[in-house]
């Protein structure tokens, strides 16, 4: 079996730490799986742009479907860490009010 790509360690270079910084709320350490992009900086920064819309509340699906949706298609491909990046943050979240 081929060998893995590990995800950057601290410290990371200064453009590359402001990039992580930006795909994370608050002060919270970066996931494996950005930290992982880290080592191309480029697909980095354009998946912290589709990201920033895919996980936002302007995406047309509402807060709480795209995650069941995230969710089930996590589960039924056995994506086991994104799985329960998922659970983990988002789960928790009250329901969203219905639409006008």
């Amino acid at each position: 079996m081929p060998a893995r790509m590990a995800p950057t360690e601290a410290p990371h270079p200064s453009e590359v730490a402001e990039v992580l910084h930006r795909m994370m709320p608050g002060d919270e350490e970066p996931i494996a799986l950005f930290r992982l992009y880290a080592h191309n900086l480029p697909l980095t920064e354009a998946l912290r742009a589709w990201g920033s819309y895919q996980l936002s509340r302007r995406l047309s699906l509402g807060l709480r479907d795209r995650e069941i949706l995230i969710d089930r298609i996590c589960a039924r491909c056995g994506c086991e860490y994104e799985w329960g990046v998922h659970i983990a943050r988002f789960d928790s979240l009250p329901p969203a009010p219905p639409k006008p």
